[in-house]
């Protein structure tokens, strides 16, 4: 169910970017669990932006979806943390401390589309050259004053791209 634009050729193009809005670390909690309702086993995400736009917010949330048993907290220290959840595993890796050379030795590949899971990466930019691999979510969180964020998700991947399709319309219809 992908939303579609018609060129001004009069061709239809997949949309596989779209902008969220949120007002508070709540609205973006909801967002995260709207995104857990629906994402897939083996689903990898991808979580970019500054320190304190929301990035581990969205992760709690999305365990929370997941029904996992433990809240997540920041990686950072441990790079990774999995987390045992009803619906799916979520392995949450923060990458943040790391250079692009050292993440092939981390054995991050081994885990991403995994069965039974989802891999969610916080900073994840040096990992990138595994997202070729799979179908991909990426969302890039943008302070826009206060607590106010706009966060922009493209999507990799038909799977994907009919996810943030999904959850863009219930987005929209929960704002109105």
């Amino acid at each position: 169910m992908a939303l579609y634009l018609k060129t001004m050729t009069g061709k239809m193009k997949v949309l596989n970017t779209f902008k969220f809005k949120t007002k508070s670390e709540s609205e973006t909690f909801s967002l995260a669990l709207m995104f857990g309702g629906k994402v897939k086993s083996g689903q990898t995400i991808s979580l970019e932006g500054m320190i304190g736009a929301g990035k581990t917010i969205f992760v709690k949330g999305l365990a929370k979806a997941l029904k996992c048993e433990q809240s997540p907290i920041s990686a950072s220290f441990g790079l990774m943390k999995m987390y045992k959840g009803a619906r799916f595993n979520l392995n949450h890796f923060d990458l943040f401390r790391l250079k692009d050379e050292e993440v092939p030795y981390l054995g991050i590949e081994e885990y991403m589309g995994e069965e039974k899971s989802v891999s969610v990466f916080e900073w994840g930019n040096p990992a990138s050259y595994l997202y070729v691999r799979t179908e991909l979510i990426e969302l890039y969180f943008d302070l826009s004053g206060g607590d106010n964020r706009t966060i922009t998700v493209s999507a990799k991947g038909e799977k994907s791209e009919d996810l943030v399709s999904k959850v863009y319309q219930l987005w929209r219809k929960r704002k109105k």
